[in-house]
């Protein structure tokens, strides 16, 4: 079987998931939003592979992939990947201490800064990765506190 019939099948197969759960349930309004986000989302990317699976030059699209597969699987950096992993660790522990909100914003800026190119200017990395920590969290804030009125974990400083 190749990975063209492999995504076709699997994005039939995600169709079908999403419409099982879709007319399975019943929900009322504040705990049907977050479900049905998520099926959305598996419906979008689903199409997006079966549009890409039946309007691509498969054998050309298939040797670039792969030498760039190839590139890139000879620079992964091991200080990165420990460091990520590390970070994680550390996040998970100090979570439930320092709270949700301000443990999530450190570990994405801290993230953020570090998984960045380091061709990029000092105050560049720092200001992309304050901004977008500003925006997620924010967004998880909206998502779940306003919208779903589920309180994220609360700690010492939050």
């Amino acid at each position: 079987m190749t990975k063209r019939s492999k995504n076709i099948i699997l994005s039939l197969f995600m169709y079908g998931i999403c419409f099982a759960f879709l007319f399975e349930r019943k929900l009322s309004y504040p705990t049907y939003v977050f479900p049905y986000i998520i099926i959305a989302i598996i419906a979008i990317i689903s199409t997006i592979i079966l549009v890409k699976e039946f309007f691509k030059n498969s054998k050309k699209l298939e040797e670039i992939s792969l030498n760039y597969r190839d590139n890139q699987e000879k620079k992964i950096n091991y200080r990165k990947l420990n460091f990520t992993i590390l970070t994680s660790f550390i996040y998970i522990f100090i979570f439930s201490w320092a709270g949700f909100y301000i443990t999530s914003f450190i570990y994405l800026i801290v993230l953020l800064y570090i998984l960045q190119p380091t061709e990029i200017s000092l105050l560049r990395k720092l200001f992309f990765s304050l901004i977008i920590s500003v925006i997620v969290c924010l967004l998880i804030y909206f998502l779940f506190d306003l919208l779903l009125d589920v309180s994220m974990p609360k700690g010492f400083f939050i």
